[in-house]
């Protein structure tokens, strides 16, 4: 629908018994917005409330990545995985946490 949520922090979304996602929190969402910040920000801030790089986190952003391709546009993952969106969260998320994300999204393509 190319709708962005601009606020895709995990506490912002609930999963349904059906595994439905339902994004809440939407005053900032908008049509044609920043696709690919949705993405930071959903995987970046979601990594600060990883406890280990090892546990987890890879299957995470991998199924996310899988999950995304199939229904979005991958020139976004791209994007997300890029110096001016990873900077916002440095204050946030360990460094070692970033990386490994960014790593991630960078084997995908």
């Amino acid at each position: 629908l190319n709708v962005s949520i601009g606020d895709t922090k995990p506490e912002n979304m609930i999963l349904t018994t059906k595994n439905e996602v339902i994004p809440l929190d939407l005053e900032q969402a908008k049509k044609g917005g920043d696709l690919a910040w949705d993405i930071a920000e959903l995987l970046y801030y979601s990594g600060h409330y990883c406890l280990n790089v090892t546990i987890g986190l890879k299957e995470t952003i991998e199924n996310f990545i899988k999950g995304y391709i199939r229904f979005g546009a991958p020139v976004n993952l791209k994007k997300a995985r890029g110096l001016n969106y990873i900077k916002v969260f440095s204050f946030w998320t360990p460094a070692p946490i970033i990386w490994a994300i960014s790593s991630i999204l960078k084997k995908t393509f």
